[in-house]
Protein backbone atom coordinates (compact mmCIF):
# COMPACT_ATOMS: atom_id res chain seq x y z
CA UNK A 1 0.00 0.00 0.00
CA UNK A 2 1.67 3.29 -0.67
CA UNK A 3 1.84 5.82 1.64
CA UNK A 4 0.65 8.87 2.54
CA UNK A 5 2.54 12.18 0.61
CA UNK A 6 1.60 14.70 3.41
CA UNK A 7 1.08 14.66 6.91
CA UNK A 8 -0.05 17.25 9.40
CA UNK A 9 1.51 17.37 12.67
CA UNK A 10 0.29 19.18 15.64
CA UNK A 11 2.83 22.08 17.19
CA UNK A 12 3.43 19.71 20.17
CA UNK A 13 3.13 16.46 18.54
CA UNK A 14 6.14 17.76 16.50
CA UNK A 15 8.03 18.06 19.79
CA UNK A 16 7.26 14.85 21.08
CA UNK A 17 8.67 11.19 20.14
CA UNK A 18 5.48 9.51 21.66
CA UNK A 19 3.90 11.43 19.78
CA UNK A 20 5.45 10.94 15.93
CA UNK A 21 2.76 9.14 13.84
CA UNK A 22 3.68 5.78 12.29
CA UNK A 23 2.82 7.09 8.68
CA UNK A 24 6.08 8.79 8.66
CA UNK A 25 8.33 5.59 8.64
CA UNK A 26 6.05 4.60 5.38
CA UNK A 27 6.98 8.34 3.62
CA UNK A 28 10.77 8.13 5.01
CA UNK A 29 10.72 4.10 2.50
CA UNK A 30 9.12 5.91 0.01
CA UNK A 31 11.70 8.56 -0.23
CA UNK A 32 14.71 6.78 -0.42
CA UNK A 33 12.93 4.54 -2.47
CA UNK A 34 11.45 7.30 -5.32
CA UNK A 35 14.94 9.41 -4.98
CA UNK A 36 12.71 12.03 -3.48
CA UNK A 37 12.71 14.35 -1.19
CA UNK A 38 11.01 14.62 2.64
CA UNK A 39 10.40 18.78 3.70
CA UNK A 40 8.66 20.40 6.56
CA UNK A 41 6.85 23.53 6.66
CA UNK A 42 5.38 25.57 9.61
CA UNK A 43 2.28 26.48 8.67
CA UNK A 44 -0.95 27.85 10.15
CA UNK A 45 -1.47 25.89 13.20
CA UNK A 46 0.68 22.77 12.73
CA UNK A 47 3.58 21.66 10.95
CA UNK A 48 3.48 19.98 7.30
CA UNK A 49 5.48 16.94 6.63
CA UNK A 50 5.56 16.33 2.67
CA UNK A 51 7.00 13.89 0.31
CA UNK A 52 8.48 15.84 -2.39
CA UNK A 53 10.45 15.32 -5.84
CA UNK A 54 13.74 15.68 -5.52
CA UNK A 55 14.26 18.19 -8.87
CA UNK A 56 17.09 20.14 -7.75
CA UNK A 57 19.08 17.90 -6.15
CA UNK A 58 22.58 20.47 -7.11
CA UNK A 59 20.88 23.24 -5.21
CA UNK A 60 21.58 20.96 -1.81
CA UNK A 61 19.41 21.70 1.10
CA UNK A 62 16.91 24.06 0.88
CA UNK A 63 15.96 26.17 3.95
CA UNK A 64 13.41 29.15 4.13
CA UNK A 65 12.45 31.81 6.70
CA UNK A 66 13.84 35.25 8.20
CA UNK A 67 17.12 36.62 8.77
CA UNK A 68 16.61 37.96 12.39
CA UNK A 69 18.95 41.24 11.79
CA UNK A 70 20.50 43.18 8.89
CA UNK A 71 23.37 41.91 8.29
CA UNK A 72 24.15 38.70 6.72
CA UNK A 73 22.63 36.98 3.43
CA UNK A 74 22.89 33.72 1.47
CA UNK A 75 26.30 34.70 0.52
CA UNK A 76 27.71 34.63 4.07
CA UNK A 77 27.06 31.16 4.19
CA UNK A 78 29.37 29.73 2.13
CA UNK A 79 31.65 27.83 4.40
CA UNK A 80 30.93 25.16 7.06
CA UNK A 81 32.26 27.15 9.40
CA UNK A 82 29.84 29.75 8.70
CA UNK A 83 26.71 27.26 7.76
CA UNK A 84 26.55 25.65 11.28
CA UNK A 85 25.58 28.99 12.80
CA UNK A 86 22.90 29.69 10.35
CA UNK A 87 19.88 28.46 12.80
CA UNK A 88 20.85 30.82 15.24
CA UNK A 89 20.67 33.69 12.71
CA UNK A 90 17.82 32.71 10.34
CA UNK A 91 14.54 31.68 11.59
CA UNK A 92 14.09 28.62 9.77
CA UNK A 93 10.19 27.60 9.20
CA UNK A 94 10.93 24.99 6.38
CA UNK A 95 13.30 22.68 5.37
CA UNK A 96 13.93 20.14 2.32
CA UNK A 97 16.39 17.30 2.75
CA UNK A 98 16.62 15.61 -0.30
CA UNK A 99 17.55 11.35 -0.13
CA UNK A 100 21.20 11.70 -0.26
CA UNK A 101 20.93 14.22 2.40
CA UNK A 102 19.31 12.40 5.26
CA UNK A 103 21.90 10.27 7.43
CA UNK A 104 19.85 9.45 9.95
CA UNK A 105 16.71 8.00 10.50
CA UNK A 106 15.23 9.04 12.79
CA UNK A 107 15.12 6.67 16.38
CA UNK A 108 11.47 5.44 17.86
CA UNK A 109 13.00 7.88 20.80
CA UNK A 110 13.40 10.80 18.58
CA UNK A 111 10.97 13.46 17.53
CA UNK A 112 10.32 14.54 14.01
CA UNK A 113 11.75 18.17 15.02
CA UNK A 114 15.07 16.45 15.82
CA UNK A 115 14.48 14.29 12.58
CA UNK A 116 14.81 17.23 10.52
CA UNK A 117 17.53 19.12 12.57
CA UNK A 118 19.92 16.53 13.23
CA UNK A 119 19.93 15.79 9.72
CA UNK A 120 20.39 19.75 8.95
CA UNK A 121 22.93 19.79 11.51
CA UNK A 122 24.76 16.48 9.63
CA UNK A 123 24.28 18.01 6.20
CA UNK A 124 26.00 21.22 7.27
CA UNK A 125 29.05 19.72 9.15
CA UNK A 126 29.73 17.91 5.79
CA UNK A 127 29.57 21.21 3.94
CA UNK A 128 26.56 20.39 1.73
CA UNK A 129 25.52 22.81 -0.11
CA UNK A 130 22.67 24.91 0.70
CA UNK A 131 19.53 27.11 -0.53
CA UNK A 132 18.60 29.29 1.79
CA UNK A 133 15.19 31.47 0.74
CA UNK A 134 15.33 34.79 2.76
CA UNK A 135 12.75 36.47 0.98
CA UNK A 136 10.90 36.83 4.03
CA UNK A 137 7.80 34.25 5.33
CA UNK A 138 4.72 34.67 7.69
CA UNK A 139 5.79 33.38 11.01
CA UNK A 140 2.38 32.74 12.58
CA UNK A 141 4.30 31.53 15.75
CA UNK A 142 7.50 33.00 16.99
CA UNK A 143 7.67 30.93 19.34
CA UNK A 144 7.60 27.81 17.41
CA UNK A 145 10.36 28.66 15.24
CA UNK A 146 12.12 29.00 18.28
CA UNK A 147 11.67 25.79 19.78
CA UNK A 148 12.39 24.71 16.48
CA UNK A 149 15.91 26.51 17.01
CA UNK A 150 16.34 25.38 20.05
CA UNK A 151 16.12 21.98 18.75
CA UNK A 152 19.20 22.83 16.86
CA UNK A 153 21.13 23.96 19.73
CA UNK A 154 20.70 20.84 21.67
CA UNK A 155 21.91 18.69 19.06
CA UNK A 156 24.76 21.16 18.16
CA UNK A 157 25.79 21.17 21.87
CA UNK A 158 26.06 17.16 22.14
CA UNK A 159 28.11 17.05 18.76
CA UNK A 160 29.99 20.18 20.00
CA UNK A 161 30.84 19.91 23.61
CA UNK A 162 32.38 23.18 24.06
CA UNK A 163 33.06 24.51 27.54
CA UNK A 164 31.39 27.76 26.88
CA UNK A 165 27.78 26.27 25.86
CA UNK A 166 28.02 24.69 29.54
CA UNK A 167 25.88 25.44 32.48
CA UNK A 168 24.09 28.36 30.83
CA UNK A 169 20.30 28.09 30.06
CA UNK A 170 19.56 27.42 26.08
CA UNK A 171 17.78 30.55 25.47
CA UNK A 172 20.61 32.23 27.13
CA UNK A 173 23.22 30.70 25.17
CA UNK A 174 21.27 30.71 21.59
CA UNK A 175 21.24 35.32 22.50
CA UNK A 176 24.84 34.60 23.34
CA UNK A 177 25.64 32.73 19.92
CA UNK A 178 23.59 35.43 17.66
CA UNK A 179 25.59 38.47 19.82
CA UNK A 180 28.84 35.81 18.99
CA UNK A 181 28.35 37.23 15.11
CA UNK A 182 28.94 40.99 16.15
CA UNK A 183 31.26 40.89 19.05
CA UNK A 184 33.40 37.94 20.54
CA UNK A 185 31.46 36.92 23.47
CA UNK A 186 32.15 33.16 22.83
CA UNK A 187 35.84 31.30 22.65
CA UNK A 188 35.36 28.28 20.91
CA UNK A 189 37.50 25.46 21.14
CA UNK A 190 36.87 23.42 17.99
CA UNK A 191 39.04 25.48 14.63
CA UNK A 192 35.83 24.97 12.57
CA UNK A 193 33.21 27.34 14.91
CA UNK A 194 36.25 29.13 15.43
CA UNK A 195 37.38 29.91 12.03
CA UNK A 196 33.23 30.05 11.71
CA UNK A 197 32.58 32.94 14.30
CA UNK A 198 35.28 34.95 13.00
CA UNK A 199 34.51 34.57 9.50
CA UNK A 200 30.76 36.41 10.54
CA UNK A 201 32.18 38.81 12.15
CA UNK A 202 34.71 39.91 9.84
CA UNK A 203 31.39 40.31 7.45
CA UNK A 204 29.16 41.91 10.16
CA UNK A 205 32.62 44.94 10.42
CA UNK A 206 32.70 45.11 7.17
CA UNK A 207 29.20 45.96 6.45
CA UNK A 208 28.61 48.16 9.84
CA UNK A 209 30.89 51.55 9.09
CA UNK A 210 32.95 50.29 12.30
CA UNK A 211 36.50 50.96 12.38
CA UNK A 212 37.57 48.06 14.66
CA UNK A 213 36.32 45.09 16.65
CA UNK A 214 37.77 46.72 20.01
CA UNK A 215 34.88 50.08 18.92
CA UNK A 216 32.53 47.21 18.89
CA UNK A 217 33.24 45.39 22.01
CA UNK A 218 33.86 49.45 23.59
CA UNK A 219 30.56 50.07 23.02
CA UNK A 220 28.84 46.53 24.39
CA UNK A 221 31.58 47.52 27.81
CA UNK A 222 29.35 50.99 27.84
CA UNK A 223 26.45 49.71 27.55
CA UNK A 224 26.46 46.78 30.65
CA UNK A 225 28.28 50.22 32.65
CA UNK A 226 25.00 51.75 31.97
CA UNK A 227 22.75 48.51 33.06
CA UNK A 228 24.89 47.70 35.84
CA UNK A 229 24.71 51.50 37.24
CA UNK A 230 20.77 51.45 37.05
CA UNK A 231 20.77 48.64 39.43
CA UNK A 232 23.29 49.87 41.76
CA UNK A 233 20.82 52.85 42.61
Amino acid sequence: MASKSELIIPFDDFFKADRKPAEFDDMLGDCFARRGSLGVDCRKDAFRVSLRASSNLQLGVKVAGNWRGPDFDSMDFLHAGTKLFLPFLFEISEINLNHAQIFTLGHSYRSLADFFMRNLLLSLCRDEALDIDGSGQEIVDDGVVRNFQRQYFYIFKTLFPEPVLEKRHARELIDFMQANAYVPVMDFQNPLLRLGAEQLRATCLSRSGQKSQEQLLKGLHQARQKMMAHFDK
